[in-house]
């Protein structure tokens, strides 16, 4: 919008997501917030909206609903035939944040779940950051479900940095990307109130994310979201807004859980501008039947035509004559010293 514009009226909003009715239940980032007075703007006006400031409890966990299933099944292996395969197995972790030595869990759990006596042993390489799973007994084939599980999409092998492939190992298998336990990477403020100049990569179209919070400390402290200037300026389809619902999410669209009775608050800048004025010049129409004329080159005389091009090579041909004579004079005068 710039500075340019026209402010005729500011409306600024709190919110407290424990006074607003929650969407989902036990969900305070995806709640719905109707006003008694609404905002109105008249039809030569329009209402941009922005985020002013956040205050979020960073509770959430980045293993959880979204990541948190482990699949696996088990073989007898006699090289270099995989016989005898055992039923799926399919493990959910406790949700929460871990570190990668903590993720050993993910191996405890396969080691409860197997039909074998606890074959699985992990080595974390901090160098190359991957996770290598060793098979310690013998005559044991495992595959890991990334790829054909029942909860594919919700793998844990993704933060351990295994690709969308199932993996069949018999002695051991090396992640073939690297680990990332920081699954939620930013925050998304979204709303259904009608944007207009919003878009996303995703969508590759107009969106509901209004706007896009970092994460700027670690996990059980405050996000704060104060920025020295405007979050952007979202301009609205409407020009009346009464009711609006708002949630928070991750960048994958997953709503974030913050936890049970943890509330968070923001602020919301509602300005009434002037509509500008804008005039579309029509293009016109372009006819590809038009026939095409050109004009004909006028007669030049020949005679004019000789005379530009010989007078510079003459007076070539003389500057040559000149600098040999030159030339020859310096020559003269070295050999006589």
């Amino acid at each position: 919008m710039g500075d340019n514009r026209e402010i005729i009226a500011s409306n600024e909003i709190h919110i407290r997501s424990k006074d607003c009715v929650a969407i989902t239940d036990t969900i305070t980032t995806n709640f719905s917030l109707t006003l008694e007075i609404p905002i109105t703007c008249y039809n030569d006006e329009m209402i941009v909206v922005s985020l002013a400031t956040a205050e979020i409890p960073y509770t959430f966990f980045g293993v959880n609903n979204t990541n948190n299933f482990l699949e696996f099944e088990e073989y007898d292996y006699n090289n270099p035939v995989y016989s005898n395969p055992r039923t799926s197995i399919s493990v959910q972790i406790t949700s929460g944040n871990y570190t990668i030595y903590q993720l050993e869990e993910v191996i405890t759990q396969m080691n409860n779940n197997s039909v074998f006596s606890s074959p699985y042993s992990p080595t974390y390489d901090d160098i190359t950051n991957t996770l290598t799973i060793i098979i310690t007994g013998n005559n044991i084939g495992c595959k890991l479900l990334c790829n054909s599980g029942t909860n594919k999409e919700k793998r844990i092998f993704r933060q351990l940095g295994f690709s969308s492939v199932d993996f069949l190992f018999n002695t051991s298998i090396s992640s073939d990307g690297n680990v990332d336990l920081a699954t939620i990477h930013s925050l998304y403020l979204r709303t259904d109130l009608g944007l207009s100049n919003s878009f996303s990569s995703s969508t590759k179209n107009l969106t509901n994310i209004l706007s896009k919070i970092p994460i700027n400390c670690d996990a059980l402290e405050m996000i704060y979201f104060n920025p020295t200037d405007r979050s952007g300026y979202n301009v609205l389809q409407q020009n009346y807004i009464r009711n609006m619902n708002i949630s928070l999410t991750d960048q994958n669209d997953n709503i974030i859980d913050l936890g049970k009775n943890i509330n968070w608050e923001l602020s919301f800048v509602f300005d009434i501008v002037k509509r500008p004025k804008r005039t579309y010049i029509a293009y016109n129409t372009i006819d590809f039947n038009e026939k095409i004329t050109v004009k004909e080159i006028p007669k030049t005389n020949k005679t004019s035509i000789n005379e530009l091009y010989n007078k510079p090579i003459k007076d070539l041909e003389l500057n040559k004559k000149i600098f040999k004579n030159d030339v020859n004079e310096i020559e003269d005068k070295i050999n006589n010293l």
